[in-house]
């Protein structure tokens, strides 16, 4: 049995409209995660808040999710391919990245709650795709008939920081975990950055997405949560 867990702030609220789901995009080290938590915190003592982010998908939900959403699963399939990954290991990771996102987007919108929050959004899961395949093909370079047959979240919380800054927290937190903890390319990391910046505005132009902005100096700006209630109320 593949066990997992979802953690549910303030329980005791009553709510059977859908939820807005947020996820977070950025550069490993903006802060993703503690905008994520910080946020969580501070709406929680009013709003019914699920953090989905590390929700571990069993084999019932890629069978639920290739049976009801088959257009879905095929237009993620050849999308993945569009990218041209790196070899059959990389394929196959992205593969995963990508279907995951999907299937915990069709997941959130089935929970009871207020907010469902994701920190790794799914414009960072299409920049995962690019930087490990040899295209760099920007979303906009997305079929239509691909895009509009994908699930995308309320709203992305564009998350960006100095750039060193970031680089040095990235490899603090990949010495506790093992991953990989030295420095990338700033030139190449720069580019992926401008990427994912260049993915977030055409969506928001397109009006996929609603995009807020936060920029990390260290210490959490509640103005987030205002705008994030504005869109709730509205």
């Amino acid at each position: 049995m593949i066990k997992f867990t979802i953690n549910i702030y303030n329980t005791k609220m009553e709510n059977s409209k859908k939820p807005l789901i947020i996820d977070l995009s950025g550069k490993a080290g903006a802060g993703k995660t503690y905008v994520k938590d910080n946020l969580i915190q501070h709406l929680s003592s009013k709003y019914r808040c699920i953090d989905f982010s590390s929700y571990i998908l069993s084999v019932n939900d890629f069978i639920t999710f290739i049976v009801s959403m088959p257009l879905n699963f095929l237009c993620s399939i050849l999308f993945v391919f569009m990218f041209i990954p790196k070899g059959y290991k990389w394929l196959s990771a992205c593969l995963r990245w990508w279907i995951k996102m999907q299937i915990m987007i069709m997941k959130s919108r089935t929970l009871n709650g207020d907010f469902v929050f994701i920190d790794e959004g799914l414009f960072r899961r299409i920049s995962l795709l690019r930087m490990h395949s040899l295209r760099r093909a920007p979303f906009e370079k997305t079929p239509h008939f691909f895009r509009k047959n994908f699930l995308y979240p309320d709203i992305t919380i564009f998350v960006t920081a100095d750039y060193d800054t970031c680089e040095a927290r990235r490899m603090e937190r990949d010495k506790e975990t093992g991953r990989f903890k030295l420095p990338g390319n700033k030139r190449k990391g720069i580019l992926v950055v401008e990427d994912l910046k260049r993915d977030i505005v055409f969506a928001e132009k397109k009006g996929i997405v609603k995009v807020l902005r936060y920029y990390n100096e260290g210490e959490f700006n509640v103005s987030l949560i205002d705008e994030i209630k504005n869109i709730l109320e509205y």
